[in-house]
């Protein structure tokens, strides 16, 4: 008994001097008596399970922070998790694990051999120190942490968790990171499952309920192109805090074309999500609701292929041709299926089956390449032709870690002297100058063989790369934008994205954009989800 009391009162002191040095790099670091309720009782059975005395009575005392290892190892997981993408980790987070390791090898790897190093070393001291025991230590050992483990299943698959999580943890709708701080990091992922598994609950039963309002409304009666790019970390260097640029950021040529609204700088837009995460900016441009994350942390990951209320699906009623360009191939985040769910009528990925070819010597394909290919696929297909069509295209280029050919695209620009030093700012800052460049010229393009169209521009979210020493001059949500009608520029308002498919849909119908009130946008919200998950038939509104 008393040896157990001392293995809790080190093992506490470990985990509050890991929680209370973590304010240097995490907003919710610290302690609270909350913890005290479900984090630290979590953390202690854990870290039991692993537990195992050293043999030599001198090094005893190690046995406990070895013990300790594996669950500081998950909060450091944690901890980067959040660093990286400015939110807490979710259990549905596992689902994205392949798209995660494709997109940045590095990180992901280490992450996994950190994990895997942590989880090794007590299994190595359990392999070494198994032997050694006496055979009744070795059954009644085995036997209780097999007790303890099917209580603890026990404990999770009889809901008793759940309703003490509802009773007694705080829920903090506005803060994530207040909610992390209260709660604890383990706790915080098993009372967000809980939360989850609820909206899913709310999914079933809206299955039988009235189909919503429709909320793209009346007709169009000059049917007109529409060109959505989606691009992905499109950051514009100029909005970055304390650096001097050497040379033209912006490409001259879309300088002149932003110009033409009075200003050389672009519109803003909110969108949900900050350094990962692209499908929830999709989600909110291509459908007019809120990407709200309340059954997954991405929506994409919910759908089945049912029709769902979209953009696309208005634009299908009213004869168009919906068109989606991928530069990604189709494994990540369940993309085949949310297409299907989106309502496009073809989908082209990148190394797939369409139009879309990959180019030697980029690892992501250049914005440049990307839209080239897009617009003679345009002009054979579609621009002669009176059908309508939606051409929505994402792009890939600018991803971390901002890698470009440097034969193909030399440095054009820099910082001086004096700015953040940031290699990653440098990189995304020359790649910036051709995009931009790339950008002018497809716009150019469409206004010279498509210029009735409505051309739409944003940003899928920032890089991670702001912190203490590198700082956004904005919010870390807030992104660029440019909207074109028949190739001239109409100013925005800062909007968050999911408002944007009532603009568009308001200048090609001639009505004045109508965004339905936040309450009706989470029914809708909840309404499409389950829509996705109807394979019976086409509800898309």
């Amino acid at each position: 008994m008393f040896w157990g009391g001392v293995f809790a009162f080190v093992l506490g002191g470990l985990q509050y001097l890991y929680c209370d040095l973590s304010r240097a790099w995490v907003p919710y670091g610290g302690t609270s008596v909350q913890l005290l309720r479900l984090e630290f009782p979590l953390f202690l059975v854990l870290a039991w399970l692993s537990y195992l005395p050293m043999r030599k009575r001198g090094w005893r005392w190690l046995s406990w922070p070895l013990a300790a290892l594996p669950v500081l190892v998950l909060y450091i997981l944690l901890d980067g998790f959040y660093l990286g993408l400015h939110r807490g980790a979710r259990f549905s987070d596992w689902k994205n694990l392949g798209a995660l390791l494709g997109m940045s090898p590095r990180l992901g790897y280490a992450a996994l051999g950190l994990l895997a190093l942590a989880l090794l070393v007590p299994a190595l001291r359990w392999g070494w120190g198994w032997k050694a025991m006496e055979a009744g230590r070795r059954r009644r050992s085995l036997l209780l942490r097999g007790l303890v483990l099917l209580g603890l299943g026990g404990f999770f698959a009889s809901g008793l968790l759940r309703v003490y999580m509802e009773e007694t943890m705080p829920f903090v709708s506005w803060s994530e990171t207040r909610n992390l701080q209260l709660n604890g990091r383990l706790s915080s992922v098993f009372h967000d499952s809980f939360r989850r598994a609820a909206t899913l609950e709310k999914l079933q039963k809206l299955k039988v309920m009235a189909r919503a309002t429709p909320r793209f409304q009346g007709s169009i009666p000059h049917k007109r192109n529409l060109h959505i790019l989606v691009l992905e970390s499109f950051l514009d260097p100029r909005l970055v805090e304390g650096i001097r640029i050497r040379g033209e950021a912006l490409a001259p040529a879309l300088a002149s074309i932003l110009s033409e609204g009075g200003t050389e700088e672009f519109d803003r837009v909110e969108t949900p999500i900050y350094g990962g995460s692209t499908p929830q900016t999709e989600f909110e441009v291509l459908t007019g609701l809120p990407a709200l994350a309340l059954a997954e942390s991405v929506e994409f990951n919910l759908m089945e292929g049912g029709a769902i209320s979209s953009l696309c699906a208005a634009l299908k009623r009213q004869g168009y041709h919906c068109v989606a360009t991928i530069a990604t191939p189709p494994q990540f985040f369940n993309s085949v299926l949310a297409y299907k769910s989106l309502g496009f009528d073809e989908v082209h990925f990148l190394g797939g089956p369409g139009y879309l070819e990959e180019v030697p010597g980029d690892p992501w394909i250049f914005d440049g390449d990307l839209l080239s290919q897009n617009l003679a696929f345009l002009e054979a297909r579609f621009l002669s032709k009176k059908k309508p069509i939606l051409n929505y295209i994402l792009g890939s280029y600018g991803h971390l870690p901002f890698e470009r050919n440097l034969k193909k695209r030399p440095d054009l620009c820099s910082l001086e002297d004096g700015s953040a030093k940031s290699p990653e700012l440098h990189r995304i800052l020359n790649q910036f100058r051709y995009r931009t460049h790339a950008l002018a010229r497809f716009i150019q393009a469409i206004r010279d063989q498509d210029p009735n169209s409505l051309l739409y521009l944003t940003s899928d979210h920032l890089p991670a790369i702001f912190g203490r020493d590198l700082r956004y001059s904005l919010d870390d949500k807030v992104n660029v934008s440019l909207l074109l009608d028949r190739g001239k520029r109409i100013p925005l308002p800062k909007l968050p994205s999911y408002a944007l498919p009532y603009h568009l849909w308001s200048r090609l119908s001639g009505r004045l954009p109508r965004i339905p009130p936040r309450e009706a946008l989470k029914r809708g919200y909840l309404q499409a989800l389950s829509e996705s998950l109807d394979m019976g038939g086409s509800l898309g509104k």
